[in-house]
């Protein structure tokens, strides 16, 4: 059965990390181009930057997970084999 939980923002240098931080500190903040219905701006995502889709799994699960030791650099398998809800940290500076 699926397990569901609220994470942790991500936060960058002036609080929260919005969509605007992206284009201001030059890294993206989407999986992949977003378009703003409203203002029709388009946000470059990780897949068009050539983040390899294996990479932005690995990234997102290590943001706010650690599995108690300096790995940093995961399989989809050992995700899985280690991954733990209990050691999702409250917070997340970036």
């Amino acid at each position: 059965m699926p397990q569901w939980a609220h994470l942790p923002l991500i936060m960058g240098p002036s609080g929260k990390l919005s969509k605007r931080d992206g284009a201001k500190y030059g890294f993206p903040v989407f999986a992949m181009n977003w378009t703003d219905p409203k203002t029709d701006e388009l946000t470059e995502g990780f897949k068009e930057r050539g983040f390899l889709p294996e990479a932005f799994i690995n990234l997102l699960a290590v943001l706010g997970w650690n599995d108690g030791t300096e790995q940093e650099l995961y399989s989809m398998e050992e995700l899985i084999e280690h991954f733990s809800m209990d050691r999702v940290h409250a917070a997340v500076q970036i």
